[in-house]
């Protein structure tokens, strides 16, 4: 007789043994036309994917940030992969002895890509867009803490008072109370054109051709967005670093795999990222050279917690407990990947490796479940209440085959789990609270400064909730670690927020997969150890014959 673990183990792997003996041919994607036209020989062609939007302030997926990256500016940037601050349109900036306010020096001779000049009135208009009574959502946590931004937002002041110009092209911030993330949140505030965007109403301004065609003032200009099949961008190049050694980047989406294993054997696309199953015979190809990167992104469930299937903790955790994960990474990603337990990456100083974990472990699972008074009906399924626990998990075809291995171990615990497969702009709009009532969720670390991480999903109030958690404990050691006096007690903070986050549940993590990048051996790029640092990189790909 085998266990209940050994059971949902042997059944997973004949699962997956049934999908993989199968050979799937697919077609090659079929670009339109113009991402179809032939390449000069400074044009390169990669799999990137599409963005949410590109109205800076607004996104809210990962791959707009790595996009930012090719086409935008803040005052201050990250330096990759470290995540430290320094500059880029503010050339230098000192801080006050009480650490509120911050003074920038701006570079001089900055262009949009429109060519006017780029000046301190851009960054006050930024700031005061996003804190507009009209623009849609609560102000952000890190503009909040700006001095008069809060008056402002509620009408009670027509400019916010903490945001000043000064001569010889400064521009002084200054804040209700010291903040140890406020230059890293800077760090994700691109600047916006004020002439472009001064007489768009905030509440329309999502919804204006700026967010698909946006003007900004980094090293590519965005030529075209065609829907389902990608963005072309174009070399700027008054780009105040220097034009880019590149004329065009093409960056075709191709969300299929198999597709995109093609298209990069194919010469179809220079530049992509590949999966566990051929990633080796790439490594072993002269045409091609290969970086394993470090995990970006880390993968997990989130749920409506204000569902009553989900508003017991208990639950959650059982949820957690049934899932044998490394089962999942030795087949699925051929051990390309390892098990996720939190928001922040493991190579962040934020992160903190003593956090609560819900490992694989069936019987506690069923113990945890029969707690929470979800009882085994005589189909499998448990019940509590006249209700089934059964419910639906929202993902998209990325994630498809992901959702699918945790069936038959959710299942093993009594749990019924069915997998609608959406695409990728369904699945945002239904990441809300009410709306729906699980979703294969992934966060992408080095994009936004980790402290941010964690805000995004745990502060409240959140400008979208997906999960409808609060906790005031939570809320007050956010304000803690913002006032921190030192590297140490931050840490001590963002510990043991971690740590009440991850007893309570919220998400039930799951993997990290390493990013396998492949590019051909045509294109030119640097060694890297994030996606986002090689987007940073961008200016200095180039092509060779």
């Amino acid at each position: 007789m085998f266990s209940d673990a050994e059971v949902s183990r042997r059944n997973f792997l004949r699962m997956v043994a049934g999908a993989t003996g199968a050979g799937l041919m697919l077609p090659l994607a079929r670009p339109s036309d113009l991402l179809a036209a032939p390449a000069r020989a400074s044009q390169a062609v990669i799999n990137l994917g599409e963005p949410d939007t590109l109205f800076s302030g607004a996104s809210r997926s990962a791959l707009a940030g790595f996009i930012f990256n090719f086409i935008g500016n803040g005052l201050v940037r990250f330096r990759h992969p470290d995540m430290d601050v320094v500059a880029d349109l503010a050339e230098s900036w000192t801080v006050s002895p009480d650490a509120k306010t911050y003074t920038f020096t701006l570079r001089r001779g900055v262009r949009w890509q429109d060519g006017e000049p780029f000046t301190a009135q851009d960054v006050k208009f930024t700031f005061e867009l996003w804190a507009h009574p009209e623009w849609p959502g609560p102000l952000a946590a890190n503009i909040a803490t700006i001095q008069g931004a809060q008056a402002y937002k509620e009408k009670q002041a027509t400019e916010i008072s903490g945001v000043k110009i000064l001569a010889g092209q400064r521009i002084q911030i200054t804040l209700i109370e010291p903040s140890a993330v406020f230059l890293a949140a800077l760090a994700l505030a691109i600047t916006l054109p004020r002439h472009l965007l001064k007489d768009v109403p905030p509440a329309d301004a999502q919804k204006h051709p700026f967010a698909r065609k946006p003007v900004y003032t980094g090293p590519f200009m965005v030529d075209s967005w065609r829907t389902g099949e990608g963005l072309t961008l174009n070399a700027f190049p008054n780009y105040f670093r220097g034009r880019p050694k590149l004329d065009t980047i093409v960056g075709r989406n191709i969300p299929d795999p198999a597709a995109a294993q093609a298209e990069l054997r194919a010469g179809g696309v220079q530049l992509g990222t590949t999966d566990p199953d051929h990633y080796d015979s790439f490594a072993r190809d002269a045409a091609f050279k290969t970086q394993t990167l470090a995990g970006g992104g880390g993968w997990f469930l989130q749920f409506d917690l204000t569902n009553p299937l989900f508003s017991d903790r208990r639950v959650r955790q059982a949820i957690s407990h049934a899932i044998d994960r490394k089962t999942i990474i030795d087949t699925v990603f051929r051990g390309k990947a390892e098990a996720n337990f939190s928001i922040p990456s493991p190579l962040s100083w934020l992160f903190n490796p003593k956090i609560s974990r819900f490992d694989f472990n069936v019987d506690r699972a069923k113990a945890l479940l029969d707690e929470a008074g979800w009882k085994v009906g005589s189909d499998g399924i448990r019940g509590r209440d006249g209700r089934r626990l059964d419910f639906s998990l929202n993902c998209t075809a990325r994630t498809r085959d992901w959702a699918v291995s945790l069936q038959p171990f959710l299942k093993s615990v009594g749990i019924n789990m069915k997998v609608d497969v959406v695409e990728f702009g369904t699945w945002i709009q239904r990441l809300r609270v009410g709306v729906h009532e699980a979703s294969f969720g992934g966060w992408f670390n080095f994009i936004i400064d980790p402290r941010a991480d964690l805000q995004a999903h745990f502060l409240s109030p959140r400008p979208v909730d997906a999960s409808g958690y609060r906790n005031d404990r939570v809320d007050r050691l956010f304000k803690q670690a913002r006032t921190a006096t030192d590297r140490t007690q931050e840490k001590r903070i963002y510990d043991e927020i971690q740590e009440v986050t991850a007893r309570d549940a919220v998400y039930v993590y799951l993997w990290r997969p390493q990013d396998l990048l492949v590019a051909r051996n045509t294109l030119v790029i640097p060694e890297v150890k994030t996606q986002s640092e090689l987007y940073q990189s961008a200016p200095r790909w180039e092509l060779r014959a």
